[in-house]
């Protein structure tokens, strides 16, 4: 039990830090499309960014992809 834990947080903190070197990398390729939804081309709120830096769509977005567990987050 302990052992499938410590994976799944592993599992989950490797995919934080690949979407953080993502968004470092777009910050410095593309800074003018930081902080910019990748969906609807909206500005994420700073309090999302604040929370989420990472982030790559507002949190009505975010919202609509968890409704429909099936589909998996956009970008």
């Amino acid at each position: 039990m302990q052992a499938e834990l410590d994976a799944s947080n592993a599992t989950r903190v490797s995919r934080e830090l690949a979407e953080i070197d993502a968004a470092i990398d777009r910050l410095h390729t593309t800074p003018e499309k930081y902080g910019v939804c990748e969906d609807t081309g909206e500005d994420i709120s700073y309090e999302r960014l604040d929370l989420i830096p990472w982030a790559r769509t507002c949190a009505g977005m975010s919202a609509r992809s968890q409704e429909r567990p099936d589909q998996p987050e956009a970008r």
